[in-house]
């Protein structure tokens, strides 16, 4: 499964992101767009996933829970999100920011980590 989240660059309209799902449902994966920001800065990015690709299933206001157990869930993430880059780190599954992310995702891929098994998240 991929799981996708949204902002900035992390976008439906990107030709990089349209293409790295493409090779993801050329692997028979699921592909997930997920909000983990305001509806009113993900709202559009969702439609729009949906519009470009029906077959797409949306995910528009998970709890912090249900966001950790999408993402552990998966085989790979792309965010644009802070949340969901730690989220899947924390859980090692492999992740994909732009290179243009904010400097706080950026400067988080630097630290080094330590993982948490599957499960254990707590709210």
């Amino acid at each position: 499964m991929l799981t996708v989240v949204p902002a900035g660059v992390i976008n439906p309209h990107n030709q990089h992101n349209q293409h790295m799902v493409r090779l993801a449902r050329s692997l028979d994966y699921e592909v997930v767009w997920m909000s983990m920001g305001a509806p009113v800065d993900d709202g559009t990015h969702l439609d729009n996933a949906q519009l470009l690709d029906p077959t797409v299933r949306i995910i528009r206001r998970p709890g912090p829970a249900a966001a950790y157990a999408q993402i552990g869930a998966s085989r790979l993430v792309f965010t644009g999100r802070y949340h969901g880059m730690i989220f899947a780190r924390a859980q090692g599954i492999p992740f994909y920011v732009s290179e243009d992310a904010p400097y706080k995702i950026r400067m988080e891929i630097c630290r080094p980590i330590r993982l948490m098994r599957r499960g254990t998240w707590r709210h």
